[in-house]
């Protein structure tokens, strides 16, 4: 009797493990959805124009630079 007890007791706990498991297997799978939706190039950007405004940067030959000092980025205030 006390065995049989026991052994429920173990298979409910199991039970509720495997639904838990399953909940963030699901919220893996969704958020991976989304990663994948929010990472494709037009989304990008349509989410640089809209938040960041950022412009690409020019391509530039740096042969032209070789052996000259130049400022890569500035801080402004």
């Amino acid at each position: 009797m006390w065995l049989r007890s026991e052994i429920k007791s173990e298979e409910t706990k199991i039970r509720i493990l495997d639904k838990k498991i399953n909940k963030i297997e699901k919220e893996i799978e969704l958020a991976e959805v989304e990663w994948s939706y929010i990472t494709q190039a037009k989304n990008i950007e349509l989410m640089n124009n809209k938040f960041l405004k950022l412009e690409p940067i020019p391509i530039v030959d740096l042969e032209n630079y070789k052996g000259k000092l130049f400022l890569v980025s500035k801080n402004e205030n």
